[in-house]
């Protein structure tokens, strides 16, 4: 099979850096507690300190698109109706920021005529989303018509996806030596304004509001070819890419609210927990070896499902926190 280099990454969260700040703010998760909890003034029965506390968790990204629409939400709460056009409403900020983010990756991966294919990873389509993707690459200087657009629709196992199938179109002949595969993603919370807006936030419905409580949004973009012989500086070549199937039910999914008249995403966070300590940790121990040992590996880069949880394995794996990056406790 084709071997993969990744010639370049790019990233924007919004509120996160002087970059961000610009299209964003860093919300502290204790504001969004205190909205859930109090709903029609009912008191809650968690503290606003609890994700904090129990998940490590002090603030999420929003867009200033996403925190206009759902602190207006908040002083209005007028119904979960009234949320609902919101599903469709285009969120501008996450698409400019995307703009910036593939420039600043064609800029350091390549030309962009050498891009054959865009793959595009996303939790929520939006209506508008194709026409999104074409202004973005207009931007960036990718306007040739015949280029594969595919965008996928999966949550945190994307990226692995979109790499598996930028692996399967490089190895096809129809691309030239030198083509690059584009992989951008996208997480956009508007959609989910209404969740954030009517939860009820106690320990027995944690399944049902924890999702709009800890995720935030963000946009990504990364260059990819195929890896030569020689790896030039800046360029990070992929030497294993295997996956495995370890669960047959689902543990995050989006489900129809018959009360609220709404999609919603559900988290079985016991499942979520079990599922991410027993294989997270078995696979990074399988990385570890593969590379010689931990005195070899440079950086341990786990999927971030909550920092507590990430602290748990590299305990587990007798690391600490010496190799391992994580951003999750603002993000």
């Amino acid at each position: 099979m084709t071997g993969l280099a990744i010639k370049s990454v790019s990233c924007l969260i919004p509120g996160f850096g002087d970059e961000g700040a610009k299209f964003g703010e860093l919300v502290p998760t204790a504001e969004l507690l205190e909205n859930i909890t109090n709903i029609n003034g009912r008191p809650g029965k968690i503290g606003s300190d609890f994700v904090a506390q129990r998940l490590g968790i002090e603030s999420v990204a929003f867009t200033w698109t996403t925190s206009k629409i759902c602190r207006q939400f908040w002083r209005q709460r007028d119904g979960a109706q009234a949320a609902l056009p919101y599903t469709a409403y285009p969120n501008a900020c996450l698409y400019q920021m995307l703009a910036r983010a593939v420039g600043r990756a064609i800029a350091e991966g390549g030309p962009p005529f050498s891009v054959c294919a865009h793959l595009h990873i996303v939790t929520y389509p939006q209506p508008t989303l194709e026409y999104e993707l074409v202004e973005v690459r207009q931007r960036a200087g990718i306007d040739h018509g015949d280029l594969h657009t595919l965008v996928i629709q999966q949550g945190c196992a994307g990226l692995f996806s979109a790499l598996k199938t930028a692996q399967a179109l490089l190895a096809s002949r129809q691309y030239a030596p030198d083509d690059t595969v584009l992989i951008t993603a996208e997480n956009n919370m508007l959609p989910f304004v209404q969740q954030r807006s009517h939860a009820y936030a106690d320990i027995a419905q944690i399944d049902s509001w924890v999702f709009p409580a800890i995720f935030g949004e963000g946009v990504g973009a990364m260059v990819v070819g195929r890896a030569g012989e020689e790896t030039s500086p800046g360029v990070w070549k992929i030497d294993t890419l295997t996956d495995e199937i370890v669960e047959t039910e689902w543990r995050v999914a989006p489900c129809w609210n018959d009360v609220r008249g709404c999609s919603e995403i559900v988290v079985r966070s016991k499942e979520v927990k079990q599922t991410y300590l027993t294989h997270v940790t078995g696979h990074a121990q399988r990385a570890i070896e593969a590379c010689g040992g931990p005195d070899r590996v440079h950086r341990l880069c786990l999927h971030e499902s909550n920092p507590l949880l990430v602290k748990q394995v590299a305990r587990r794996l007798n690391q600490g926190c010496r190799i391992l990056t994580s951003f999750s406790e603002q993000l």
